[in-house]
């Protein structure tokens, strides 16, 4: 995987935990309008479709390069875990616009604040696994 690829896989990882963090204080805001919480969850929406476009040929490569049998572990785990994270992701973006927000606000918070940290937690997994691989590579150069 190029330099540019580890470097923008990074890049979106730094812009998600920003975004996810805007929509989570927006959510801890009683006073927050609907249509402002809508239009953060959109815009973090937005951010982690593209991501996923090309994280699974990032768990792919991780797998391909990976030399120990913990590694290959840790790489299967985290695509059953991004898989299972997609479709909830997925779930909860179609659920909550700003109609639906507004008329459930104490649903969505709910919804959100399970949400988001997980979100932030994938993140940070996938941050693991990326710089792993890039000190992989810096030691084992082909």
């Amino acid at each position: 995987m190029p330099e540019t690829s580890y470097t923008r896989i990074m890049r979106e990882h730094d812009e998600i935990e920003m975004l996810s963090g805007r929509l989570s204080n927006l959510v801890r805001d009683r006073a927050a309008d609907p249509h402002v919480l809508a239009d953060a969850l959109r815009h973090l929406k937005e951010l982690v479709s593209d991501h996923l476009d090309h994280e699974g040929a990032l768990l792919e490569t991780l797998a391909a390069r990976s030399g120990t049998a913990a590694q290959r572990d840790r790489i299967a785990r985290a695509e059953q875990e991004f898989c299972v994270l997609k479709e909830n992701w997925q779930r909860f973006t179609r659920a909550w616009d700003a109609t639906a927000i507004a008329a459930d606000r104490s649903g969505f918070d709910q919804s959100a604040l399970a949400m988001l940290p997980r979100l932030r937690d994938r993140v940070r997994l996938e941050s693991e696994l990326l710089m792993a691989l890039a000190m992989l590579e810096r030691s084992n150069p082909d």
